[in-house]
């Protein structure tokens, strides 16, 4: 097959879609598929200095790097669209055309009786909200109705376009509202297959209006052998100090001020340990000013991003990985990570987060929000070596079976072969 995989960001750039599609565009090259990958040029600045922005692939893996506007809430880019024009004869000797962001918009908008199939993966919400997260003034994670009560109670919500920044009114919520449902109805026209990295994910899009005999779910992927031969080398820690880590955007919805907050009772009933805090984002110093106030930044360390071999080298020295997410996170790729390292998970019970950790198994889940509850959960883990070292065994065994590579290729393969027949 020909395929195109088209994405907002792809390596260099930093994130977990792109890294998702950079490894289904090698899996799918090794097949024997012929791969062209649509994505954005590279900005040097935006890329982190310890990464480079040159690019190795097979060479069965071609790209197309066109201009992409950061338009947000999401709207068909004119910028691709004009890029997609200039290639549109190249575009339709394609078998499938495969996006996975707000680029599906574009396409939707050039589809003609004589284009390819074209498939939608869905990585957060954002066909149906327009912050992509769901996170209403009230933080229920319920799928919106209304646009203007859900965001614009939120003084922080801005409308992005060509570098520029406008708060929201009233008025612009409401033709947000318009634009977001008409999005949907264009999406569910004009995709073919969608493809939901959660059950969850699939519930929500079905729950306003998307038909669901459309909707594939496909969780995300990680490869286990790559992960596993670090657990070979390295064997399982049974004692010295618990190292508990913490690996994400520092934004307030990944809730790591809920786990700074359990960190004082954590130490009552653990004694020493050291949280380590991986990554960067906009709310770094609050967690840092809180941890400080608190009185355990002498256990809490903030390293900023870490390039892909410490950062697994941390993962699997870690006697726990903690997700402490307040937003209903859709598929956390660093949650498949961990298990394949062999590292438990302490999570919070929300999204498709529970989907992936199996509780009493391969992690333990705590109630959202609840630094008490997330305090007992990681003290009952890591106070029993016998059940921390089984856990470990199963996550292994469960991400092997469930999440590998292999398992979601030959779903997705699937997917295009039913896509093509049709």
């Amino acid at each position: 097959m020909k395929i195109i995989l088209s994405t907002d960001y792809f390596p260099p750039y930093i994130g977990g879609a792109a890294n998702h599609v950079k490894l289904l565009a090698n899996r799918l090259s090794l097949e024997g598929h012929e791969v062209l990958i649509v994505t954005r040029k590279v900005s040097p600045s935006l890329v982190p200095s310890f990464y480079s922005t040159k690019l190795e692939m097979p060479s069965a893996v071609h790209f197309i790097r066109a201009t992409f506007l950061d338009i947000d809430p999401p709207l068909a880019d004119p910028f691709l669209m004009f890029g997609l024009f200039q290639y549109r004869k190249l575009l339709k000797t394609a078998d499938i055309i495969h996006c996975h962001g707000t680029d599906a918009l574009s396409y939707c908008l050039l589809k003609g009786s004589t284009s390819p199939p074209l498939l939608c993966s869905i990585h957060d919400f954002w066909p149906i909200c327009v912050r992509r997260d769901l996170m209403s003034s009230k933080n229920t994670g319920e799928v919106p109705h209304n646009c203007k009560y859900c965001i614009y109670k939120q003084a922080d919500y801005r409308f992005n376009l060509l570098g520029k920044s406008f708060l929201l009114t009233n008025t612009v919520g409401n033709v947000a509202n318009i634009l977001r449902r008409c999005n949907m109805a264009l999406l569910d026209d004009h995709v073919d297959r969608f493809v939901a990295v959660s059950d969850y994910v699939k519930t929500c899009l079905v729950k306003e209006g998307f038909s669901e005999s459309k909707i594939d779910v496909v969780y995300n992927w990680v490869d286990v052998d790559a992960f596993r031969r670090n657990i070979e080398t390295r064997g399982f820690r049974l004692s010295g100090l618990h190292r508990l880590a913490f690996i994400g955007n520092l934004h307030i919805n990944k809730g790591l001020h809920i786990l700074i907050r359990a960190l004082p009772f954590l130490r009552k009933q653990l004694g020493e340990f050291l949280l380590t805090v991986v990554g960067e984002g906009p709310h770094m110093s609050y967690f840092q000013r809180l941890a400080h106030k608190l009185g355990v930044d002498d256990v809490t360390e903030f390293t900023g991003r870490l390039p892909n071999i410490p950062l697994r080298k941390l993962l699997v020295k870690s006697s726990a990985l903690i997700v402490p997410s307040i937003w209903p996170e859709p598929c956390p790729t660093v949650i498949l990570e961990a298990m394949a390292s062999g590292v438990p998970v302490v999570a919070a019970e929300i999204g498709g987060i529970p989907e992936l950790v199996s509780d009493s198994h391969t992690g333990l889940l705590f109630r959202p929000g609840d630094p008490y509850d997330l305090c007992e959960k990681v003290a009952s883990l890591l106070s029993d070596q016998n059940r921390l070292l089984l856990m470990r065994e199963k996550s292994v065994r469960r991400a092997r079976e469930r999440f590998d590579i292999e398992v979601g290729l030959g779903k997705i393969t699937g997917i295009y072969e039913k896509a093509t027949m049709n």
